[in-house]
C-alpha cells in the first residue's frame, strides 16, 4: 500500500478484512477508520487481491470497483 502509493493514510488509519475463502484469489478490503484524525480526500474502499498460484497483487484503487490493475 505504501510502496505504490495508493492512500495517504497512516497505517494506524486503515482497516483490513481479508478473506483466503476464494477459488483463485486471497482478497483484502481496505477501508478507513472512523475518526476525526483519519479523514482524506483518498478514494476509500478498494480492494487487493493477491492471485494464489503466483502471488501476483491486484488492485481496483483509483478505478471502477471491478477495475484490477496489477501492482509492482
Amino acid at each position: 500500500i505504501t510502496r505504490n502509493t495508493l492512500t495517504s493514510l497512516e497505517k494506524t488509519c486503515l482497516l483490513f478484512n481479508m478473506s483466503g475463502n476464494e477459488e483463485v484469489y486471497y482478497i483484502t478490503v481496505i477501508s478507513r477508520v472512523n475518526s476525526n484524525e483519519c479523514i482524506n480526500n483518498d478514494k476509500l474502499p478498494f480492494t487487493i487481491l493477491i492471485k494464489k498460484s503466483t502471488l501476483d497483487v491486484y488492485t481496483n484503487q483509483g478505478g471502477k470497483s471491478d477495475e484490477f490493475r496489477k501492482l509492482d
